[in-house]
């Protein structure tokens, strides 16, 4: 609109009138800012989440893991600083003149009972523990006792309270050796027939004969890679069978003259070795053997070991890496 002189007439506008918006500015940089944050987000969320998983995981094994069972009064120290010590005030004890118990020593450790000591007047702060160990004694005579050494423990040390005392153990009673508890659960029992007799002479003369070669062929592996280690300086002699056990297999026909094919058997020996000489009296050893072919008229010992051994047949062989 125009005025009389030409001018140009703004209009008046009123409020109501006006846009309700006002025109948006886009700027070009904020959408580029924008895109940068959400990358560095994103790269930061994927470094940190293994970390993240890592942390979720320990929490979890810690929460679900039960915790370890505190060592109580009377939880057994076995191998604790005081036990020492009381094993060997128990050894000074055994030693003085006159001796408790002449020729006695220290055989084996049993275990120990604590439990705390009563507090002082003016120390209620200081840890003090009774400690009561238990130990046996066996006299040269073969006798055995069960004896204990009560320590007071100490920030500063363990302090034996009271001499120790000596409590039997009972013997094993008259025959008992000969009575013994039949070695081969599940294994049936049978009488030795001669051949296993001859067996196990052919056995003991190769295994202490010091020849592997000769060994092996009393052995009877027919592997060439395995070789055998017999004794040497040593002689086995009057052989004696104590109990035999057959290894029956579910395809043999078990009538009263049938026999295993493979047997067990367990027999001692007296046994010399060069170096000390013939004595009045000789030891024994006992060995568990197994027998091969035992339904025939040649069995043969394949394996052989302490008694209460696991034996299979050819167990004892060795590899032999051959010349090189």
């Amino acid at each position: 609109m125009k005025t009389a002189n030409g001018a140009r007439k703004i209009k008046n506008v009123d409020w109501w009138d006006e846009p309700d918006t006002l025109p948006v500015v886009v700027d070009p940089n904020r959408g580029k800012a924008r895109r940068r944050v959400i990358t560095i987000y994103l790269w930061v969320s994927a470094i940190l989440f293994p970390f993240l998983i890592f942390t979720v995981v320990v929490l979890g094994v810690r929460v679900l893991t039960p915790p370890a069972a505190s060592t109580g009064p009377s939880s057994d120290t076995t191998t604790t600083r005081e036990a020492a010590q009381a094993q060997v005030a128990v050894e000074e004890w055994l030693s003085s003149n006159p001796s408790p118990l002449p020729g006695g020593r220290v055989v084996a450790y049993i275990g120990s009972i604590s439990k705390p000591a009563q507090p002082r007047e003016g120390e209620e702060n200081v840890v003090r523990t009774l400690a009561t160990y238990r130990f046996v004694l066996a006299a040269p005579e073969g006798r055995m006792y069960e004896t204990s050494i009560q320590l007071l423990i100490t920030p500063s040390g363990a302090i034996p309270i009271s001499d120790p005392a000596l409590v039997p153990i009972r013997a094993s009673g008259p025959g008992s050796g000969d009575q013994a508890e039949w070695p081969w659960p599940g294994v049936e029992s049978m009488t030795a027939p001669a051949e296993y007799t001859s067996a196990v002479s052919a056995w003991a003369k190769a295994y202490t004969g010091g020849d592997p070669a000769a060994l092996k062929l009393a052995v009877g592996d027919p592997e060439a890679s395995r070789a055998y280690l017999p004794l040497s300086g040593v002689t086995f002699s009057a052989p004696s069978i104590r109990e035999t056990g057959a290894l029956w297999t579910e395809d043999v026909e078990r009538t009263r003259t049938a026999k295993p094919r493979q047997a067990l058997v367990r027999a001692s020996f007296n046994v010399v070795w060069a170096t000390a000489g013939q004595g009045t009296q000789q030891p024994r050893l006992t060995y568990d053997l197994l027998l091969d072919r035992a339904d025939t008229a040649a069995p043969a010992v394949v394996a052989w070991g302490p008694p209460g051994t696991e034996l299979t047949p050819y167990s004892n062989a060795i590899t032999d890496p051959g010349p090189r």
